[in-house]
């Protein structure tokens, strides 16, 4: 018997486009709204359009200048956003906002409340985002909590595409084999260049010593480490893995006692031995077979070489 088909229904990717469509209208109507527009609140607008128009078959530009021929009152745009929303992209949509109003490193009254009025409509506890504007304006380097919930599985219904999962199913992006790690562990949300610590309902990571929360989000500072099992990675790392999510790159290793090379297809890694031995936590790799790498197995290539893991190719950022 052969498996069922099931087909997205036509309403469903009408709603779906309609709504990006409102949530391309609240951005544009906050930045018409602002007196002052700058160039690097328009960078974010332009790499949040991007995302959410990713696997939308119209570009973002031609929804910009729908929205500009034919406006919609923002109350309207709220109460579908409210209704249509998950929680999860809500705190996202709230989160661009803030760094948006930061680019100038200073928070206007009119700015906050319209942050904390949004985040009122939207049904969200608002005193984790004022906690992340004080920080930004006091320059604090104390862990702020940004929100509390189940939100890890809602990624998979999210708008938007590019959160970086981690854990030990095979499904995640940065895949363990640690079995302190969870199946599902973490995943991390990049808006700029801040970065943001979604935890699963078992997580136990660490962020600079301190052992993390379930299900909270947690602002991730430029100087900080974030500690998943026994590998450590530093902010610059996070981001770097972050923007290779697309990426597909062959590193050759090849002298006369070994040939191999590793594969990083965006983020998920593996080797493929042609001559030598290498050992995976201890056991020969098969020759001439593709083989996955886990971010915590040990590699070592049989002779006087040194053990190494997936962070050797990230040092010195990332480590044990």
């Amino acid at each position: 018997m052969k498996p069922k088909i099931v087909k997205i229904s036509r309403p469903s990717q009408r709603e779906h486009k309609k709504t990006i469509d409102m949530v391309t209208r609240l951005y544009v109507h906050l930045l018409k709204s602002d007196i002052r527009v700058s160039s690097d609140e328009v960078a974010i607008l332009y790499t949040v359009l991007v995302n959410l128009f990713h696997k939308v078959d119209v570009s973002w530009e031609v929804y910009i200048r729908q929205v500009l021929e034919n406006d919609i009152p923002i109350a309207q745009v709220v109460s579908y956003l409210n209704a249509h929303l998950t929680r999860l992209d809500k705190i996202r949509i709230l989160l661009s906002i803030v760094i948006m109003a930061n680019t100038d490193n200073n928070f206007a009254i009119s700015e906050i409340t319209t942050i904390l009025d949004l985040g009122r409509q939207f049904n969200l506890e608002t005193d984790g985002f004022m906690n992340l504007i004080n920080s930004f304006e006091t320059k604090s380097d104390s862990l702020i909590i940004v929100e509390q919930g189940n939100l890890f599985n809602s990624a998979h219904n999210s708008l938007f595409y590019d959160y970086l999962t981690f854990g030990r199913e095979t499904e995640n992006d940065i895949i363990f084999k640690d079995k302190i790690v969870s199946e599902r562990e973490l995943l991390l949300i990049l808006i700029d260049k801040f970065m943001f610590v979604l935890t699963s309902a078992k997580t136990t990571s660490q962020i600079d010593g301190i052992a993390l929360k379930p299900n909270m989000i947690y602002f991730l500072s430029h100087e900080s480490v974030l500690t998943v099992g026994n590998i450590n990675f530093e902010h610059e790392i996070l981001s770097k893995m972050y923007l290779a999510q697309e990426t597909y790159d062959i590193i050759y290793f090849h002298k006369q006692d070994y040939d191999f090379r590793i594969i990083n297809n965006k983020n998920r890694y593996s080797v493929i031995l042609n001559q030598g031995t290498i050992y995976r936590n201890g056991k020969s790799v098969i020759h001439n077979k593709e083989s996955s790498i886990s971010y915590d197995d040990i590699m070592q290539i049989k002779g006087d070489y040194a053990p190494f893991t997936l962070c050797t190719f990230h040092s010195p950022g990332c480590y044990s």
